[in-house]
């Protein structure tokens, strides 16, 4: 971090998520950066007929430039060999590849959720964006095809059309479709952007708590709220929500009481904390959410996730224009700092890299100078030896002449 301090300036009050999103990225970074140390060891050990299976130890001559082989060796006896290491991978590995209605889950999300893609195209396209459009941008790819028009929804796009890319998730588009049609009209102006009752409803109902194609959409945890298109629940969720806003003639309503328990305990926190007059009110003291609310779950706050963490979300809707603007700009300054922390992440690797090429260089040179001084060390050893054995040849021959002499008569 002091590396991050030199180089780049925020606001001291954001030192606490600074930091939180600098151990997030480097902790996910370093796992990938084994990850992909232990896929290339495998591979080069494969390309030497070595058959890798669960026993691990056969990874160990392939050790990666920038890690110490006592380390190495470590990390494989310690870790990957264990049986906790090699379960938890296989069933990562058969959930990866199980199949719904005869197919692999895919999805074109990458490591991010629906709803952050969702968030993107809204300040993309600058209006709010249906579950539907965040379904199709997630499940379908960009292909020249002639089953474009089997693709329900499809869009142009430079003479390619976007197709899915999967059975299944087109099946699940197409069941929803019908859904808010069927619900909704025909006009698809009237219908409200996320409507999670009938998702649900459409797509067969949760998987382990989870929304058919949407992850995690529509849980309490990620989303507190949603838009009903019903004006006859108008009145009745003005009533019971405190934080409703109006938004062409329709409201705003907790899904559940659970929601709206959490929210009225973190705006009474923020009334009794910075007072009555919400101007003042903070957009993100993570802090007060974590104290209102019982404090964190498995490591996330309640209502939030991964809250606190600014590579999530950490706006909120604000009827004041002037804090939805300030809101708006935090995020962007946060989303800069960990697009520069991650630069810096990659900068420092190579660094690291590149300094541990130079030690293993001088421990090379140090075990090269060592061993041509016990060469030299031995060549002179063997040299006296050959001088001392000469020595005492000589001696012998000395002592038969002299035996010889010796023994002739004098004359």
């Amino acid at each position: 971090m002091m590396y991050i301090q030199d180089q780049y300036q925020w606001h001291p009050s954001e030192n606490a998520a600074v930091y939180r999103a600098w151990e997030r990225v480097m902790a996910r970074r370093y796992s990938d950066i084994l990850g992909e140390c232990r896929r290339d060891a495998a591979l080069r050990a494969k390309q030497d007929s070595i058959t890798v299976g669960n026993d691990l130890s056969v990874l160990k001559p392939y050790t990666p430039s920038w890690i110490d082989q006592a380390h190495w060796e470590n990390m494989i006896d310690r870790i990957w060999n264990k049986p906790g290491w090699q379960k938890k991978s296989n069933v990562a590995r058969q959930n990866r590849l199980t199949e719904v209605d005869g197919e692999v889950s895919k999805h074109t999300a990458g490591s991010i959720t629906v709803f952050q893609h969702m968030y993107k195209m809204e300040k993309q396209k600058k209006r709010p964006v249906t579950l539907l459009e965040g379904y199709h941008h997630c499940h379908t790819s960009t292909n020249v095809s002639s089953e474009a028009s089997e693709s329900g929804m499809d869009e142009a796009s430079g003479g390619r059309t976007r197709e899915y890319i999967t059975a299944s998730s087109k099946k699940v588009a197409d069941a929803v479709e019908a859904a808010m049609l069927e619900k909704h009209g025909p006009d698809t102006s009237d219908h409200p952007p996320d409507d999670f009752d009938l998702w649900e409803e459409a797509t067969g109902g949760r998987k382990k708590g989870k929304l058919v194609g949407l992850g995690s959409g529509g849980d309490p945890r990620v989303m507190v709220t949603r838009t009903s298109a019903a004006s006859s629940s108008s009145s009745t969720s003005s009533e019971q929500s405190g934080m409703d806003e109006a938004s062409g003639g329709r409201t705003r309503e907790y899904i559940t009481a659970s929601s709206k328990k959490v929210a009225d305990a973190v705006e009474a926190a923020m009334l009794e904390k910075y007072g009555p007059d919400t101007i003042d009110h903070p957009s993100d003291d993570f802090d007060l959410w974590e104290e209102a609310t019982g404090g964190r779950k498995k490591g996330k706050l309640v209502g939030l996730g991964s809250g606190g963490d600014p590579r999530v979300m950490v706006t909120r809707t604000s009827a004041a224009s002037s804090s939805s603007s300030t809101s708006s700009e935090q995020v962007q300054t946060l989303e800069e700092t960990i697009r520069r922390l991650q630069e810096d992440s990659t900068q420092m690797r190579a660094q690291f890299e590149r300094e541990m090429q130079i030690q293993v260089q001088r421990q090379v040179e140090q075990q090269v100078l060592a061993h041509m001084q016990q060469r030299e060390l031995e060549e002179n050893a063997r040299e006296q030896a050959r001088e001392r054995e000469w020595q005492q040849r000589m001696n012998d021959i000395n002592l038969v002449l002299k035996k010889f002499t010796d023994s002739r008569p004098d004359p």
